[in-house]
């Protein structure tokens, strides 16, 4: 048993140290990372004694005059499809609005709630909602008749006997 106790620890220490008799460390098996140099060794990979031009100063000032360039192409293309799309100029003028590609994320407003209300999906998928409404639309005329007809003068002075037979005089009405 102690010699293959022997040979695990011979096998772990040569592991830790390279061909060069130099130790290894936990750094050298990670890939190179953006800002470190690759060490240079014998690894497929490995930087071939080309050098990476620095990132200067004047390159990132270089990256920033690109964008903003880009920045100003992207702005006049809008401009020009909001001409195109018939607007005339700034905000509340005549023409007609460019529709938005994005919808709210939550609609805040009661009205922006109905207007986004998924009425199709509901009427196919539901039969409660479909015959709430029709229900609803067919009983409202009935409805009205009898609201109408309940409240002539005639019909509430009648009541207003009724209820002082019923109560006596001591009524709100």
């Amino acid at each position: 048993m102690s010699d293959k106790g022997a040979k695990s620890e011979d096998s772990k220490a040569a592991a830790k140290v390279d061909a060069a008799g130099k130790k290894k460390s936990v750094m050298d098996k990670l890939p190179p990372v953006l800002g470190k140099k690759a060490s240079k060794s014998s690894e497929p990979g490995a930087d071939t004694g080309k050098t990476k031009k620095k990132y200067t100063f004047q390159d990132r000032i270089k990256d920033i005059k690109t964008g903003i360039a880009e920045l100003k192409a992207n702005m006049k293309e809008k401009k020009n499809q909001f001409a195109s799309a018939g607007g005339s100029g700034p905000v509340g003028s005549q023409g007609p609005a460019i529709p938005r590609g994005r919808q709210m994320l939550y609609p805040y407003t009661f009205t922006a709630k109905i207007a986004q209300f998924p009425y199709r999906f509901h009427w196919e998928k539901s039969w409660y909602f479909k015959y709430f409404l029709l229900g609803s639309l067919v009983s409202w005329p009935l409805f009205v008749i009898i609201g109408r007809k309940s409240n002539t003068p005639a019909n509430v002075e009648e009541w207003r006997k009724h209820r002082e037979e019923l109560f006596g005089t001591h009524t709100s009405s």
